[in-house]
């Protein structure tokens, strides 16, 4: 999922709704947390910091806690803190991680964040 990031953003949208698609029929939560960090890695990449915030509090949610020992989480939290600053990125990290199941389930949704919503800078 992380080599996603550096294709086309297309290409990462569509391989993203294919991983977000396939997800639930591992019924496998955790799975849909990889999905989630990958879809924060858009988001940051289209310049939504705080979109990108949320999402790692929501791929905390459906794995339940933080994953510290992931090189990409540890790399979007660090961009994060620094573009939105540490309280305002606690603040959208606390949001993702206070949703509920399937709040989070649907936060996730790499289709949230398609090129003609959020322009590439």
């Amino acid at each position: 999922m992380t080599a996603l990031i550096s294709r086309p953003a297309g290409g990462c949208r569509t391989r993203g709704d294919e991983a977000y698609a396939a997800a639930p029929a591992t019924r496998d939560v955790p799975i849909l947390a990889v999905v989630a960090v990958t879809t924060a890695a858009l988001a940051e990449a289209y310049g939504r910091a705080h979109e990108s915030a949320v999402l790692l509090g929501a791929a905390a949610r459906l794995r339940g806690a933080h994953d510290p020992t992931d090189p990409q989480v540890r790399e979007l939290t660090a961009r994060g803190r620094a573009a939105l600053g540490e309280e305002a990125f606690a603040a959208a990290y606390g949001t993702g991680r206070r949703l509920d199941r399937a709040a989070a389930t649907a936060e996730v949704d790499p289709a949230r964040y398609a090129a003609a919503r959020y322009p590439a800078r």
